[in-house]
């Protein structure tokens, strides 16, 4: 069984999802009925519906990522699952600074047109794109990309296809930027930086300065 297996699934609650720095350093796992922010970032890194709730298709998908990194299949996330999860997360290291610059602008586009959205299919859309885009960024923004793109899905009516679109945009306003400014579409000045996020849902085109 990967690392500790369903021993060290113990805690108060056993619904709820421990820390994902508790399953790096093996003292939890995460596991099939637990709920919560680490389940999200373990069902966007495993292909599974990041719906913050670890069912039979979380375990599936979390076997699958297992047996194709060369782990025990277990369906439980321990250490060395979460290991090679922080490794596909993460592998940052080797894109160029122009492959970023494309993801932030795509995301950021991803996240205009989620708040345009009119039809729970546009958002869904737009979100799922906002998530591609976000890969590379840091923890807490992918976790908020993959809530906006859970709540998208379960989107039928406009104000939940606007609290969806709300999320995005707030997932975006997260997202560290270098040195940037900003020009305006409508007149072709440039911006000021502090004028970044009022810019970006105004029809503001972002390039690198």
């Amino acid at each position: 069984m990967d690392d500790c297996g369903f021993d060290c699934l113990g805690a108060e609650d056993p619904s709820v999802a421990p820390s994902l720095d508790d399953v790096r350093k093996g003292l939890r796992v995460i596991g099939r009925g637990m709920k919560g922010d680490s389940v999200v970032y373990v069902q966007g890194l495993t292909g599974a519906i990041a719906d913050g709730d670890f069912g039979s298709r979380t375990e599936k998908a979390v076997k699958a990522f297992q047996r194709a990194n060369g782990l025990s299949d277990t369906g439980i996330v321990a250490a060395s699952t979460m290991a090679a999860l922080d490794k596909l997360a993460g592998g940052t290291a080797g894109i160029g600074p122009a492959k970023r610059t494309e993801q932030k602008q795509a995301a950021l586009d991803a996240a205009s047109a989620a708040e345009n959205a009119k039809t729970p299919a546009e958002a869904q859309a737009a979100a799922q794109v906002f998530v591609d885009n976000t890969v590379f960024e840091p923890v807490e923004i992918r976790l908020a990309a993959n809530k906006a793109l859970a709540k998208a899905k379960a989107a039928t009516t406009p104000a939940q296809v606007a609290d969806a679109a709300k999320d995005v945009k707030a997932a975006a306003q997260a997202i560290s930027w270098p040195t940037w400014k900003i020009t305006a579409v409508a007149g072709g000045g440039v911006v000021a930086l502090g004028a970044l996020l009022l810019a970006l849902f105004g029809g503001a085109k972002v390039t690198q300065a």
